[in-house]
C-alpha cells in the first residue's frame, strides 16, 4: 500500500499519514482523467514534520483517484502514529466513511475550510477524530508535532476534554508568509503537473482577500487583510523549482491573485527583472485588471488568467456583491485576445432569488463573451458565509445545508469545461437541483458550440 504513499523513506516506518481525500468514490464512478491542483496546504504541513525528523507520507487520492475502501487499508496497512486529514464541506460526507474505517488506535487531526467552521460539529459526528485544528495549520502542526501525544493548549485546536469539547483561541493567520518553507515536492509524484504541454508547479503567493461576495468562504477563513510573500522570497522558490525540475510554467493558485494592482505591478516588474523564461497563470478578479497592467503581465510571462463572472443578471451580481462592469469587463477580454492570453470564466447558478430567464441570461451572457474557456456550476452554500447565514434567517437548518452530494456529470468532463459540480442535497434555490443540472449540460453544450 506503500505506493500510494509519497515523500516517504521506504526503508523506514511511516510515522505520519496526510491525507488530500476525494470529491468522488471513484470505484462507483468512472471518472476521466483531468488536471488537478497539488494540495500545498498538506505540502507545507508534510515538509515541516519531513523537517522535524519524521517519516511522512502523503496519499491524494483525489489527484490519484483512489477508491475508499483502498484509502483505508492502505492508512490501516502503514499504521501510522497520526493521521492528517483536510476537510471541506464538498467531500464531507465521503471523508466521514474514510474515518469511520480508520483504526482508532491511530491519532487523527483534521484541519480545512470545514473543519476550521464546524469544528464542535465535526467533533460530535466523527469519535475517531482526536482534534480538529482551526485555521492556517503551520504554527500549530510544528507545536503539536513538538509536543504530542500532547496536544492540549495549543491555539487553533479544539479537542474533548471532561466530556466536554475545548476550544483554544483563535483560528490562526500567518503573519510572515516568507516563514513557511518550500514544499518538498517530492510529496507530489504528479507536480509539476502538465498542461497545454507546459512543464507547470503549484505556487500560492498571498493568503486572504479583501471581496465580499456573499458565497465566498475565503474572507471567512483566510480573512479579508491580504498577507504575501515578499518579492524575493516568491522569485527564490520559482529559481529552485526552474533549477530541481526544469519547469517552465506556474500556476499561481492564490484565491485572487490580482487583489492589490500596485502589489501585481511589482511582482511582474521583478519577474521581467529576472529575466526568468517562465510562464504563468492565475485567478484574477477583472475589476482589478486594466489595458497598462495586462501588457506588463504579458511581458511576465502571463500566458492564462481565470475570472470569475459568475451571473449575466444585474440584479444577481448586486444581490451577491460582485461589483463587475460589463463595458470593462468586455475590454479586459478583449486586450487578453489581442495579447494571446487566454481566458477562463466562472459561472453560478442556481441562486435563491434567481428566476428560469436570469439562469438563461447567465448561459447566454457567458456564448457571448470571448472567452477561452468557461466553468458551470450550481451555487453552494459554504458555512458562515453571508449566503449561508441568509439562509438561515430564511428557515433551512444548518443540517440541511451542511448536507452535500455529489454529482457526477460526465458531459462536464467531456466538454473539458468542468469535472464536475457539487451542490447541496437540498436546493437553496425556486428549482430542483435536477433542472440545475440540465442546466450546466446546457451551458457547456452551448458554449462549445460557440467557440
Amino acid at each position: 500500500m506503500k505506493s500510494y504513499l509519497e515523500g516517504v523513506n521506504k526503508r523506514k516506518k511511516v510515522d505520519i499519514i496526510l491525507l488530500n481525500t476525494p470529491i468522488l468514490d471513484y470505484k462507483k464512478k468512472k471518472v476521466i482523467d483531468y488536471l488537478a491542483t497539488a494540495p500545498l496546504g498538506l505540502g507545507y504541513l508534510a515538509t515541516i514534520a519531513k523537517e522535524k525528523g519524521h517519516n511522512v507520507g502523503l496519499l491524494d487520492a483525489e489527484a490519484k483517484k483512489v477508491p475508499i475502501e483502498i484509502i483505508i487499508k492502505a492508512v490501516n496497512g502503514a499504521k501510522p502514529k497520526i493521521l492528517g486529514i483536510n476537510l471541506i464541506s464538498a467531500n464531507y460526507a465521503l471523508t466521514k466513511k474514510i474515518i469511520k474505517g480508520i483504526n482508532p488506535e491511530i491519532f487523527i487531526i483534521a484541519g480545512g475550510p470545514h473543519a476550521t467552521l464546524r469544528a464542535k460539529d465535526v467533533l460530535k459526528q466523527n469519535k475517531n477524530i482526536n482534534v480538529v485544528l482551526r485555521g492556517e495549520g503551520e504554527e500549530a502542526w510544528a507545536q503539536f508535532l513538538n509536543k504530542f501525544p500532547n496536544y492540549e493548549n495549543i491555539n487553533g485546536f479544539t479537542y474533548r476534554k471532561d466530556k466536554s469539547i475545548v476550544c483554544i483561541g483563535q483560528q490562526s493567520h500567518i503573519k510572515n508568509l516568507d516563514s513557511l518553507p518550500f514544499i518538498d515536492r517530492n510529496f507530489f509524484s504528479n507536480d509539476p503537473y502538465y498542461k497545454d504541454n507546459l512543464k507547470e508547479v503549484s505556487i500560492s503567493t498571498a493568503r486572504g482577500c479583501p471581496g465580499c461576495c456573499s458565497f465566498c468562504s475565503v474572507p471567512v477563513i483566510n480573512g479579508r487583510r491580504v498577507r504575501a510573500r515578499s518579492f524575493d522570497n516568491i522569485i527564490q522558490e520559482i529559481k529552485s523549482l526552474e533549477k530541481k525540475y526544469g519547469i517552465d510554467s506556474v500556476h499561481f493558485t492564490d484565491d485572487n491573485f490580482t487583489f492589490d494592482q500596485k502589489w501585481i505591478t511589482n511582482l511582474c516588474k521583478a519577474l521581467v527583472k529576472e529575466k526568468l523564461n517562465i510562464k504563468w497563470r492565475a485567478l484574477a478578479r477583472v475589476n482589478d485588471l486594466d489595458e497598462d497592467l495586462l501588457l506588463l503581465m504579458k511581458k511576465a510571462g502571463c500566458y492564462m488568467l481565470a475570472i470569475g463572472v459568475e451571473s449575466g443578471s444585474e440584479r444577481t451580481l448586486k444581490i451577491i456583491n460582485k461589483t463587475i462592469n460589463r463595458g470593462h469587463l468586455l475590454n479586459v477580454l478583449d486586450v487578453c485576445k489581442k495579447q494571446k492570453i487566454k481566458t477562463k470564466g466562472f459561472f453560478t447558478i442556481g441562486y435563491p432569488h434567481e428566476t428560469k430567464k436570469e439562469i438563461e441570461d447567465t448561459i447566454t451572457f457567458a456564448c457571448e463573451l470571448p472567452l477561452d474557456e468557461a466553468c458551470f456550476t450550481a451555487v453552494r452554500a459554504f458555512p458562515e458565509t453571508p449566503l449561508y447565514n441568509s439562509l438561515l434567517e430564511k428557515g433551512f437548518t444548518k443540517k440541511q445545508l451542511d448536507s452535500y452530494h455529489q454529482f457526477y456529470d460526465k458531459d462536464c468532463i467531456d466538454y473539458k469545461l468542468t469535472k464536475y459540480h457539487v451542490a447541496n442535497k437540498v436546493s437553496i434555490s425556486n428549482f430542483s437541483l435536477q433542472f440545475l443540472d440540465k442546466c450546466i449540460k446546457k451551458a457547456n453544450k452551448l458554449f462549445c458550440n460557440t467557440r
